[in-house]
């Protein structure tokens, strides 16, 4: 399993309950639950509370970890406010089966996703028969669900199938990278992508080159207010006023894709990271002698193209990355404050792995 931690945000002194899980290394020998929160009893809404769930995609949990340099003002107040799960394990280190593990409570070998679903090559593409979702026993409980952004959990399924509502919507049924090597003989360009590289670039032979991070023109005040992921926030940001004013209980999922790689960013937020400040990390020229042989190909042919100026250059992409994740989150929260519900509502904040 892939180590990793999560966080439960519990806000005391009255104030929303939240709860925020993502993925880390744990230290060695530590309790599943560390409590960051004075100890004093949480308040518990009255009734059943509404539960806001936002979602990123592989971010790791050392950048939203105390004394890192990258900045998340939002998650840090939640795991200030909070009690933090430490030592807990992200069951793969897949997309589907990760999410599809948060969705059904269940390991891989139960749910039957074991990698992603959105190609032809993928072990299933279903969840097994008769597997129920949490949003099910939601749906079936009087919760008004509404879903927001990626999906990628089955291929043969929306978040519709599974009682959601959908809003704007990413990676649902069917949606890509469905691609046989007939669809690829049709590009016959990509197979004679030029050797050189760009800054940033792995040059794959027969597949075009990759890049792997990069800065673009800012688009608005904000920065990203043209970003897919910024219309997800917007869609879910708009629909929390006509969730609070129904009468049942409510349940809303916003998944971003972001920070996902590629790393490319608004250069408001990049500008944010000196490459030059940002450590590389010791792991960097691990052998790999203790791993499958597979590990040692893939940075052979593919990572081990980026120089150390490069890679601290994508690091800090990816940490800016992280932090607009945040002030999207932000922009959630203080809306999800604008309706009065705050208080009857469980927040939980996590990725996928």
């Amino acid at each position: 399993m892939t180590p990793g931690y999560a966080v439960l945000g519990l806000m005391a002194g009255g104030s929303l309950a939240r709860l925020w899980w993502t993925v880390a290394t744990p230290p060695a020998r530590m309790p599943l639950v560390r409590s960051t929160a004075d100890r004093q009893e949480v308040p518990v809404p009255a009734g059943r509370p509404n539960i806001l769930i936002f979602m990123t995609d592989q971010e790791q949990a050392q950048v939203v970890a105390p004394d890192h340099p990258c900045v998340t003002p939002n998650a840090d107040r939640l795991a200030h406010e909070g009690v933090r799960f430490t030592n807990a394990y992200c069951p793969t280190a897949h997309c589907c089966p990760s999410r599809a593990t948060l969705l059904t409570g269940l390991y891989p070998s139960g749910h039957g996703i074991y990698n992603n679903v959105s190609n032809p090559t993928a072990i299933h593409h279903s969840l097994r028969p008769g597997t129920r979702l949490f949003s099910e026993d939601l749906r079936d409980s009087g919760y008004n669900l509404a879903y927001a952004g990626k999906w990628h959990v089955c291929d043969d399924e929306d978040p519709s199938d599974r009682g959601w509502r959908q809003l704007e919507i990413s990676a649902g049924k069917g949606s890509y990278m469905h691609r046989s090597i007939d669809m690829w003989r049709r590009f016959p360009d990509h197979a004679q992508a030029p050797p050189e590289r760009g800054r940033g670039q792995i040059v794959r032979p027969g597949w075009g080159h990759y890049q792997t991070y990069a800065s673009t023109p800012d688009k608005g005040p904000k920065g990203y207010e043209d970003l897919h992921d910024y219309r997800v926030v917007r869609s879910a940001i708009n629909t929390l006023p006509e969730l609070a004013g129904a009468r049942q209980p409510w349940c809303l999922y916003v998944g971003t894709v972001g920070p996902h790689d590629p790393y490319v960013v608004p250069r408001r937020f990049a500008n944010m990271y000196d490459p030059a400040n940002v450590p590389l990390p010791k792991s960097l020229r691990d052998s790999l002698d203790d791993k499958p042989r597979a590990y040692q190909r893939v940075r052979r042919q593919y990572w081990g193209q980026l120089s150390d100026d490069e890679l601290r250059e994508a690091i800090a992409h990816y940490w800016a990355y992280c932090t607009m994740m945040d002030a999207m989150l932000g922009e959630v929260l203080d809306a999800l404050d604008a309706t009065g519900q705050a208080d009857d509502t469980l927040v939980l904040f996590l990725s996928d792995h």
